[in-house]
């Protein structure tokens, strides 16, 4: 049976973010060349707010609730208020999820 594009585009991955003894439970968009891109753009630079764009893009849902304990949104305004070392265990958590074997000292993909 064919795969339909879009099937592959709204796929959903679900995986869970250890960081200062807490787990964070989310799901992510692991297929989509618009994602790649982002991520190639973040791997090149260090800078918050590309790690903040790209987790906006990839993020689909997460257990992370607001003072109200209401879920917070996936927003850019709710990311940047979460501490960078967080920000960073989730895109490290993605990368390693989406790509196993990556090798972190190459930074290519062991065949």
């Amino acid at each position: 049976m064919p795969i339909r594009v879009l099937d592959l585009v709204n796929k959903r991955k679900e995986i869970t973010v250890e960081w200062e003894g807490e787990q964070v439970k989310l799901a992510y968009r692991p297929y989509s060349q618009i994602i790649e891109n982002q991520m190639k753009l973040v791997a090149e630079s260090s800078d918050r707010g590309a790690t903040i764009e790209q987790l906006k893009a990839l993020l689909l849902w997460w257990e992370l609730v607001g003072e109200d304990g209401k879920p917070a949104p996936i927003s850019y305004e709710t990311l940047d208020v979460l501490p960078s070392p967080l920000l960073i265990a989730m895109n490290r958590a993605i990368v390693a999820a989406m790509y196993p074997n990556l090798t972190s000292d190459a930074n290519t993909v062991a065949g």
